[in-house]
């Protein structure tokens, strides 16, 4: 690959990530980590508005007034026991009168409070009371990724002045599973999952994990040739410096792949755009990435790591451009940026140089000893841990994931 003026082009064969970094106070999710155990499976449901009602009828006055829903909820299933309940809601509902009424449906119907049984044919029923002694009856009835909502309340009896509500919702579950906490992280498993991350900014503080290979080759239907980055991008890349909202979550690749991203873009482009205060990518493996840039900010892994976390990643990739560029990472900002364990080609990129990580040759590359050596958790092996996260077939290919392994 070539390059003209001043153009900038980068790309990689087998690992490419690119981010620019700025420091960013994290968040806390809405869920305390230790209210999730692992034996639970747990889910955010988003409301689809326009097919999520909730009515209020009766009091003294016989009112009839229907609400929107907007918002969401997380789900909390144990099949085991048998049982599940709405960990959180956050969620409101607004009536389309010119008072614009508004309630929260999680005071209404107690959701966070009420008992759920799974049921044979796989829904949920909900049963509890309110605070003012009406029963609360909801059913979810589950069908592909989303779940259907009815209930209702039924006052005491001889309450007639009461308000009585119903509710019937769509909901749709939000990317794989998952509630964006470090015990349930957001499950990313499609395409689909990945582009909701990019466009959704409110969660870039969330943790996420991917659970299957994703490939955005741009020749498969829905996919396409990106100009920015796919998460975090520079929304206005004519001004100088990055604009948006950098990721400053957590993003385990679970040593899955994604491959085939194609970006033809001006800077700040690559799978992330800008990384925040307290950001860590890990075990991720990129392929068949080709990124092409016409300013700064490209490298192997990353154009420019400010206070980024990188570890127990390699590339192999061919590296190609001007000013900031290295065969793992362009720049590196000095004891705030941090670069462990990680590796580069210095034959097949063709820099012999990186402003992180160790470069090595082709054939160092493909030994075992280089990674074990740097804590990399290799299958029959326990000195760096028992997980078995890669193998290797020396001296023919690089580190793989452990799944990956063909048995002799």
């Amino acid at each position: 690959m070539t390059m003209a003026g001043n153009s900038q082009v980068l790309r990689t064969i087998s690992l490419l990530i690119l981010i620019c970094v700025i420091s960013l106070p994290a968040q806390a999710a809405d869920v305390n980590d230790s209210e999730i155990t692992s034996a639970v499976e747990v889910s955010t449901y988003v409301f689809v508005p326009d097919q999520s009602t909730l009515i209020q009828t009766g009091g003294i006055a016989g009112v009839h007034w229907t609400y929107s829903i907007k918002g969401q909820f997380q789900l909390s299933v144990d099949p085991n026991a048998g049982i599940a309940s709405f960990v959180h809601v956050d969620a409101n509902a607004t009536d389309d009168s010119p008072y614009r009424r508004v309630l929260d449906p999680n005071e209404v119907f107690n959701m966070t409070e009420l008992a759920g049984i799974i049921l044979a044919d796989g829904s949920i029923r909900f049963e509890g009371t309110t605070d003012n002694g009406s029963d609360v009856i909801i059913s979810l009835i589950f069908k592909d990724d989303s779940a259907h909502l009815i209930g209702e309340t039924i006052p005491p009896a001889g309450s007639a002045d009461f308000f009585v509500f119903n509710i019937e919702a769509l909901a749709q579950r939000k990317y794989g599973g998952g509630i964006g906490t470090s015990d349930a992280p957001y499950q990313l498993a499609t395409e689909e999952d990945l582009m909701l991350l990019g466009e959704t900014p409110e969660d870039y503080d969330k943790h996420f994990i991917l659970t299957a290979d994703i490939d955005l080759d741009p020749n498969l239907p829905s996919r396409k040739v990106f100009d920015k980055a796919v998460i975090a991008p520079d929304t206005n890349d004519a001004k100088w410096g990055f604009q948006g909202i950098p990721f400053n979550g957590v993003f385990d690749g679970s040593g899955h792949t994604i491959s085939h991203l194609t970006i033809i873009g001006r800077s700040c482009l690559g799978l992330f755009g800008q990384l925040g205060f307290g950001a860590e990518i890990s075990n991720l493996d990129m392929e068949a990435v080709d990124v092409n840039g016409t300013h700064g900010h490209i490298g192997g892994l990353v154009g420019w790591n400010a206070y980024g976390s990188i570890s127990a990643t390699y590339s192999t990739g061919i590296v190609k451009g001007g000013g900031y560029v290295g065969g793992l990472v362009g720049r590196n900002l000095e004891d705030k940026g941090s670069i462990t364990s990680s590796f580069w080609d210095i034959q097949t990129s063709g820099q012999p140089t990186s402003a992180g990580g160790t470069g090595k040759t082709t054939v160092e590359m493909q030994t075992a000893s280089t990674f074990l050596d740097a804590g990399w958790d290799f299958v029959d092996e326990t000195a760096n841990g028992t997980e078995d996260i890669w193998w290797i077939d020396e001296g023919k290919d690089y580190p793989r994931l452990w799944w990956e392994k063909v048995e002799e």
